[in-house]
């Protein structure tokens, strides 16, 4: 059965659910991935697995969340894919999203756990964005390796705890 995305889904309920869960729950003001410009790293297809690789903290911006517009945050994004993704690059296609990520100057939340600031929710759900849009525009169907580093280990967690059963919506006979 195609769910309303017109994708094969073993448990349509359970999909219907999951996708409806990931839309409603989303900032109004998501980033537009269809714009090259918030990606990091969009390559030209030459190999055939991908990475999708989401940074580390490189933001200390005072507002508590990465300015992705910023010259200079972005350089440090593109210093950390040199430094780590590039360890990738001669096998795979490496996919980097910019990401609101949470900055080294959030304060943090009562329960004083990062995952509960708003600031992580807003980069958690543009690697979310990011990675629906990776699936449905740019994987064609090619194995594909999800990485990260530290707050970008955190994000890509919370991505698996509910892109796991999409992955499956996703899958075609």
């Amino acid at each position: 059965m195609k769910n309303n995305n017109n994708v094969m889904c073993s448990r349509p309920s359970v999909c219907h659910f999951i996708y409806t869960f990931k839309k409603s729950d989303k900032n109004d003001q998501m980033l537009n991935y269809n714009d090259d410009y918030n990606w990091a790293s969009l390559p030209t297809i030459s190999k055939d697995v991908d990475v999708f690789y989401v940074y580390p903290t490189v933001s200390r911006n005072v507002t508590g969340s990465m300015d992705i517009t910023n010259d200079e945050e972005r350089d440090l994004v593109y210093g950390i894919i040199k430094s780590q993704a590039s360890v990738f690059e001669n096998y795979t296609n490496v996919f980097v999203p910019f990401y609101r990520q949470m900055s080294t100057k959030v304060q943090m939340s009562e329960s004083g756990l990062a995952t509960d600031t708003e600031e992580f929710k807003q980069g958690t759900a543009d690697v979310e964005n990011a990675f629906e849009y990776y699936i449905q525009n740019l994987n064609d169907n090619r194995p594909f390796i999800i990485a990260g580093h530290s707050q970008g280990t955190m994000a890509l967690i919370e991505l698996i705890k509910i892109d796991l059963v999409m992955m499956k919506c996703y899958a075609t006979d």
